[in-house]
């Protein structure tokens, strides 16, 4: 019985080395950007290690216009799901691309510069005459069309099977996900603003105001008023609102109730890019000024003090990722320390960088106004030994280790047994 147990025990241990090894083999779900803000509370954040010298790793330029006198231009800002890349170009097409490559796996005519959001297989992006559409994410087929009657939308978000929205007549929108009809709408006023969700709540700048709304139903929960429009798109990080405001004013508001937290005044410059939020600390682009806060400015940064021809109120928004803030101001893309804004490096694109910069997995990936998509990334990104590749490697090595102390155990058991 003693040989038994003994038996039992040992064999019990060889199981859990081996449950053990397969947790650690179950390859983890790659990093993924899927809309305007990198999620839906628009926190901003990347995944990796930005790399300290640029290598541009591909690029994609459109081609032959879909439509006549039209420029391909590329100022919505990408999504990148499952190794594609999504992004909308001003010539009436919106591309998949291969995000290791560059390479094209599909397109399809929608015009205008949206930049699109991707969940569950299906991409929602828009266009510059208020519609929306739905496209299964694989083949490019479209599932659904939604039309707002107005001119042009903001970015979409997704969140739990619903499209967020808001056009620039009047009216926010929740869209159903798989089936493209209305759940509920609301009149705002005109926005740009790109609605954020957090917890059940729907958040929007609007007019002169921020508004607060019910998911489910559209009910207002509260609205912050402020001295001038906000067009700039909401961060909802940590239940604190973060969104700039063209009365010169950095807010902070409480997402629960709406009231202010703090707020830092730029003096009479208009509003700032979309903010990132990482740790507490707010980054922000103002003209060709990045600034970090946390309640008080840590730091500003000059970047591009002359831009070419760069168009007032529209601004790429940071996105940062391992303590780099990556912005586009002009036509450079920037990476900074993001403790002290030291500036890293700039890479100069033939065009006006207002696409916002998705990071994943260390990679930059953004569009120009030079018709054309970037992807950035240290020579390690193409690497056959990358780090994640080194850790495959090793993980391998490891379970050979474990098998092998696996059959020396198992024919201890059995000498022990015919010893006893």
């Amino acid at each position: 019985m003693a040989k038994f147990s003994r038996m039992k025990r040992s064999s019990a241990a060889l199981i859990c080395l081996i449950l053990v090894c397969t947790l650690f083999l179950v390859p983890s779900a790659s990093a993924d950007w899927p809309m305007f803000g990198s999620d839906p509370q628009h926190s901003g954040v990347g995944t990796g290690s930005p790399p300290l010298t640029p290598t541009l790793l591909w690029n994609f330029t459109a081609p032959i216009q879909s439509y006549p006198n039209v420029t391909a231009s590329f100022q919505s800002s990408p999504a990148v799901v499952n190794g594609v890349v999504y992004i909308g170009c001003s010539n009436g097409d919106v591309y998949l691309l291969n995000a290791k490559t560059g390479t094209q796996l599909w397109s399809n005519g929608v015009p205008g510069n949206i930049s699109p959001a991707v969940a569950d297989g299906i991409v929602v992006t828009g266009s510059g005459d208020g519609g929306v559409a739905g496209f299964d994410a694989a083949s490019g087929k479209l599932l659904w069309s939604f039309d707002t009657g107005d001119w042009g939308i903001s970015s979409p978000i997704i969140a739990n099977g619903v499209v967020y929205m808001a056009s620039t007549g009047t009216e926010a929108y929740a869209v159903n996900l798989k089936k493209g009809y209305e759940i509920w709408s609301i009149d705002v006023g005109p926005t740009y603003s790109s609605p954020a969700f957090s917890n059940g709540v729907v958040y929007l700048g609007s007019g002169s105001g921020v508004f607060a709304f019910n998911a489910t139903n559209g009910d207002t929960l509260w609205r912050f008023i402020t001295l001038s429009y906000v067009s700039s798109s909401p961060s909802v990080v940590n239940g604190v609102v973060y969104i700039p405001s063209g009365d010169g004013n950095l807010y902070a508001l409480n997402a629960s109730s709406g009231q202010k937290i703090w707020n830092y005044n730029f003096g009479p410059v208009g509003s700032a890019s979309s903010p990132a939020v990482v740790n507490g600390i707010v980054y922000v682009l103002l003209h060709h000024e990045v600034y970090a806060f946390n309640g008080n400015k840590l730091w500003n940064s000059t970047v591009n003090p002359n831009p070419p021809d760069l168009p007032m109120g529209i601004y790429s928004s940071p996105s940062v990722a391992n303590g780099v803030v990556c912005v586009g101001v002009g036509n450079r893309m920037y990476a900074l320390n993001a403790t002290n804004g030291f500036i890293l490096w700039s890479y100069q694109t033939e065009g006006i960088i207002e696409s916002s910069p998705a990071v994943v997995n260390g990679i930059i990936y953004f569009g120009s106004t030079d018709g054309t998509v970037y992807a950035l990334g240290s020579v390690s990104s193409t690497s056959p030994l990358t780090p994640i590749r080194i850790i495959q490697i090793s993980l391998v090595v490891f379970v050979v280790v474990i098998v092998a102390a696996a059959i020396v155990i198992i024919r201890w058991n059995r000498k022990a047994i015919k010893a006893n």
